[in-house]
């Protein structure tokens, strides 16, 4: 028996002193003390930061420093530099923080001749403005004349601009819903650009596509108002005979030609004197 008590005495921990339990609670009050410290001076250090951002935020869209004095407008051809201001609703004379950037430019694209803008600052006191503007194609008869550009979107005419362009006829328009009635329009536009890809010259002498049946989709040429009819399919070959056609005819007093069946065409002359 005393043998195992000695030995269960070997591995018994011995008491705490008082000397060891006052060094734990030093060592314990230390670590808080320096952790307390450490927590004031962070505070202290973003409380600096808080008011120094603060007050550099005031100075910024207070100071005469970031006034706008110029804004520079590029990329334009159908707007003027007035209305593209009037639309991003900028101003010289205010501070350039203040322009959302974001939002000028959101709203500058909901414009119908913007298809695409850039806004940017250049420090101190600039702003630059940058559009891609949609080009003019055609012109839509619609209730009344409106322009088309190359998407098939509707563009209002500008007063002071002069246009020539071809125009896009369709006698059931009233008979149309809006979605049928664009659909329509951007189907003449396809083939109205695949005019001009195959023969600019051709399409320059383009006055009007009448798409009233889409099956029979119809030209009238500058020269003597020549009515050519495309049919509905096959356009592609049909201009290609059309410019040889026209390339080769010597006499242009033509009233139609019908291109209406692949690889014929029937040619009608006019009876008249052509003055």
């Amino acid at each position: 028996m005393a043998y195992y008590r000695v030995y269960a005495n070997r591995y018994k921990v011995p008491p705490p002193t008082r000397v060891g339990l006052k060094m734990k609670r030093l060592k314990i009050s230390r670590f808080f003390t320096t952790g307390l410290k450490m927590l004031i001076i962070l505070g202290v250090i973003s409380m600096i930061l808080l008011f120094t951002g603060y007050f550099l935020y005031r100075w910024t869209l207070y100071s005469p420093a970031f006034i706008i004095n110029e804004i520079t407008v590029g990329g334009n051809h159908f707007l003027t530099q007035t209305e593209i201001l009037k639309i991003a609703k900028i101003d010289v004379g205010q501070n350039i923080y203040k322009v959302a950037l974001r939002e000028v430019i959101k709203g500058m694209e909901k414009d119908p001749w913007i298809k695409r803008a850039e806004v940017s600052r250049m420090l101190p006191n600039k702003i630059f403005i940058h559009i891609e503007e949609r080009i003019p194609f055609a012109f839509y008869n619609s209730e009344k004349l409106t322009l088309v550009d190359e998407d098939g979107d509707f563009l209002t005419p500008k007063n002071s601009a002069v246009y020539n362009y071809p125009v896009i006829t369709d006698n059931f328009l009233m008979d149309l819903k809006a979605e049928d009635e664009k659909m329509r329009c951007q189907y003449a536009v396809q083939i109205l650009k695949l005019l001009r890809t195959i023969d600019q010259k051709l399409f320059d002498n383009i006055s009007e596509i009448n798409i009233s049946d889409i099956q029979n989709v119809k030209l009238y040429l500058k020269n003597y108002g020549t009515e050519v009819r495309l049919g509905g399919r096959h356009y592609d070959q049909k201009i290609v005979n059309l410019k040889t056609l026209l390339e080769n005819i010597e006499d242009n007093k033509i009233q139609s030609i019908n291109l209406e069946f692949d690889n014929m065409a029937y040619i009608q002359k006019s009876f008249k004197e052509v003055p």
